[in-house]
């Protein structure tokens, strides 16, 4: 397996700690539930089940609709030594953790400088803020 720094699969992503926070509030079994106000937590919900198959399953189960959410076919997925391809994957779960807790307002567990809390969630998500 390639290394996993920053991965949420070994419980060491760069957005961990809001991640378990989030995952509190997706229910164990179905979607989220709560139409547009959970949006982006239903979204989250997805992402996370898929990024369990790609490292529990490979991909086995959850492979339709990899490449639309994660930006990464699902046999370049597949290819677990390639830093540069699973770099992708998670910089993706950043921005779908980020989204999900704009949505549920939790940013100010991601930033740093309480005046950026009001900041539009895509502008957290500049390559110029990445780790």
């Amino acid at each position: 397996m390639a290394n996993r720094k920053n991965s949420y699969w070994d419980h060491c992503g760069r957005f961990q700690n809001v991640y378990d926070e989030l995952a509190k509030l997706i229910p164990f079994q179905g979607e989220v539930g709560g139409g547009r106000k959970n949006e982006r937590l239903e979204e989250l919900r997805k992402a996370q089940n898929q990024y369990y198959d790609l490292y529990n399953n490979g991909l086995c189960n959850r492979h339709h609709g990899f490449k639309q959410r994660f930006g990464v076919a699902p046999y370049d997925a597949l290819r677990y030594m390639d830093h540069k391809v699973h770099s992708i994957i998670n910089k993706k779960m950043d921005q779908i953790i980020i989204m999900a807790a704009a949505e549920q307002g939790l940013l100010h567990m991601i930033i740093e400088n309480p005046a950026e809390v009001k900041a539009k969630p895509e502008e957290l998500m500049s390559p110029s803020r990445a780790a």
